[in-house]
């Protein structure tokens, strides 16, 4: 992530600053998956050691301990893709044969395909959260966990991961319009 100084801020025009705008939520959205994701490990490699305590040395097991470290899995999972997609993950079959402005087209046109996905995920995952809140379901062995709880993940990484896509493809259309330098070093 680029890091501008506070004062250039005023020096530039409005359609720089909405970049910048984009690039302080993206920077926000990183912060927010790593302490997310490194505090639901923590909590898991926890519980787990507490539940092997537990069953071996004191015959007595944590009864939550596998669901709920399972539910935080899942959570880790579906966080965990929008953290990998911060690299922009892609297989250069066509794209590495294509250079400058081209090349930006065409990962443009990948970005609104994977924005399609993500949009996808994110809205039906909202149903899906919404069904299982109508049905007021629990988790079994924790009865104070809401199951559309769980669900939630779905359409809160996907949402993040939307974002994530639309500053991409913003900064790669400030490219496309001489505001930025290529991927290849052309202008």
């Amino acid at each position: 992530m680029i890091e501008i100084p506070e004062n250039t801020y005023t020096k530039m025009g409005k359609k720089e600053n909405d970049m910048n705008g984009l690039k302080k939520i993206t920077h926000r959205i990183n912060k927010l998956e790593e302490v997310f994701l490194v505090a639901t490990l923590a909590v898991c490699v926890v519980v787990i050691f507490v539940q092997v305590i537990a069953r071996y040395v004191f015959n007595n097991s944590i009864s939550w301990s596998e669901e709920g470290c399972k539910y935080l899995f899942v959570w880790m999972i579906w966080m965990g893709t929008d953290f990998a997609a911060r690299d922009h993950l892609c297989i250069e079959i066509i794209s590495g044969r294509v250079k400058g402005k081209a090349k930006l087209v065409l990962d443009i046109v990948v970005k609104l395909m994977w924005l399609g996905i993500c949009l996808f995920f994110t809205f039906n995952g909202l149903e899906v959260v919404q069904s299982m809140m109508q049905r007021g379901k629990v988790a079994s062995s924790i009865p104070w966990l809401k199951v559309w709880v769980v669900y939630l993940v779905m359409p809160v990484s996907q949402g993040m991961l939307s974002i994530r896509v639309i500053a991409q493809i913003a900064e790669d259309i400030m490219k496309i319009m001489g505001r930025g330098q290529l991927a290849d070093g052309s202008v």
